[in-house]
């Protein structure tokens, strides 16, 4: 029943990497065949329907389980809301003010909407932002934020990270292709007294015909990459993505205790990059909840010392893949009994894994956990949930000691402090910004 239930999660994940695909492609498609029949006026009233049915799509999908990966959909409907406001732009001013078009040529009234000239650029312009920001834009980072990083959410974290840059990145040369062929032929060869055969191929078939050969490419894509992952009966390719890590940060003072691969670690598999991570941690069968009592017993076994104080900070849900990551803190007094431990480390200050991580030598799951701590802890010691300051000094930055997460009484895995952390009275335009993130792109609590 397992296996069949991670299959069925990579199944409709994949099946939704093609469907936000297709279905945001078939909008434009439409867009772009009616603009050669219907009446100017109509053409941003039939977009604005799309706009708001995407809209919709990626809002609703935020406030699932198990989300899948909507950027793309959400990367189409910002083409769609700049490409209807130039179409209204063009339709409300520029046809009142302007008697020449852009080749040069008289304005007439009777051509049709040439929607690619607006839609092609346009699109190219808001992809090519989207790869540029990558997972830094508002939207992924919103969904880190509800989800956790690419780490995080195990196997369809992943694949959805992966497949997201790959369909931008198409776009990207898609859009950039039919922008330079459209214009070419708008300002070289296209005489604006009537739509002829030519006009015809170039403004409207030939994009539809390249936006449905992408459209089955990445039919063919996914149904190749559901076969490489789904056609395993075992799963084995994904079989790890079935349990439940466990993680253990162990604390003493200020300080953490971590694990130096060692040259033979690193010989012992080729493949292996040198990544300074927790020496404490293990992958055990698949369980929805683990208690502070059980994992103490499983450090115990682990480490061979016993535990003093322990405390569950978070869990990443992989509902989709039936896995966990479950994430404790352990706290010494002393660094003495872990001295004869059964696994090794060294203790490293802040500062310590502050130079690590600039130069990249932390392994991403333990990077993740500290960026979360440290952004949940001061978000919460400086501000209150709706983000307003909690003492009347602007841009007051308190302490952050990991000796002191005993005594916090803030729940780490609640995503309103990382979103408090983005925004709050001390950014600019911060009752602005709010207002916007809830009520337009729905990003936020």
């Amino acid at each position: 029943m397992e296996i069949e239930n991670r299959k069925k999660g990579v199944t409709q994940g994949i099946l939704a990497l093609w469907r936000g695909w297709a279905l945001s492609n078939a909008f434009i498609m439409v867009i772009l065949l009616t603009s050669l029949y219907l009446p100017k006026v109509y053409i941003p009233l039939i977009a604005l329907g799309f706009l708001g049915f995407l809209h919709a799509m990626v809002r609703r999908n935020r406030l699932k389980r198990a989300p899948f990966c909507y950027r793309v959909p959400y990367t189409f409907a910002w083409i769609l809301f700049w490409s209807t406001l130039l179409i209204i732009l063009n339709n409300v001013f520029i046809q009142g003010r302007y008697t020449m078009e852009w080749n040069g040529q008289p304005y007439n009234p009777d051509i049709p909407l040439l929607a690619v000239l607006i839609i092609a650029p346009v699109g190219f312009f808001v992809s090519t932002l989207a790869l540029i920001r990558g997972t830094k834009s508002s939207f992924c980072v919103d969904c880190e934020i509800r989800t956790g990083m690419d780490e995080e959410r195990g196997f369809m974290g992943k694949i959805f990270s992966q497949e997201a840059e790959y369909q931008t990145a198409w776009m990207v040369a898609m859009w950039g292709l039919l922008t330079i062929i459209e214009w070419t032929y708008y300002f070289c060869f296209f005489i604006n007294v009537n739509i002829n055969t030519p006009d015809k191929f170039f403004f409207i078939w030939l994009p539809m015909l390249l936006i449905a050969i992408s459209i089955i490419y990445m039919g063919i894509r996914y149904s190749m990459l559901w076969s490489y992952y789904c056609n395993d009966l075992n799963m084995s390719r994904a079989d790890i993505q079935g349990k439940s890590q466990l993680r253990f940060i162990v604390i003493c003072d200020n300080k953490v205790w971590l694990h130096i691969p060692m040259p033979e670690e690193l010989d012992a598999d080729p493949g292996t990059m040198l990544r300074i991570d927790t020496p404490v941690k293990t992958v055990q069968r698949y369980q929805s909840n683990i208690t502070t009592f059980e994992a103490s017993e499983r450090f115990r076994v682990i480490t061979g010392v016993k535990c003093p104080e322990i405390k569950k900070l978070f869990v990443n849900n992989d509902n989709r893949m039936i896995s966990n990551i479950s994430h404790f803190a352990v706290f010494f007094q002393s660094p003495e009994p872990l001295e004869n431990a059964a696994v090794t480390g060294e203790w490293f200050t802040l500062d310590d894994i502050q130079a690590m991580h600039k130069a990249h030598l932390l392994a991403p799951l333990f990077e993740s956990e500290m960026y979360r701590l440290h952004t949940v802890a001061m978000a919460w010691k400086t501000y209150t949930k709706d983000g307003k300051r909690r003492y009347a000094v602007k841009h007051y930055k308190p302490t952050f000691r990991l000796s002191d997460i005993p005594n916090w009484n803030v729940d780490f895995s609640d995503p309103t402090w990382m979103f408090v952390a983005r925004n709050n009275e001390d950014t600019h335009f911060f009752r602005l910004r709010k207002f916007w993130n809830k009520y337009i792109t729905g990003i936020g609590i």
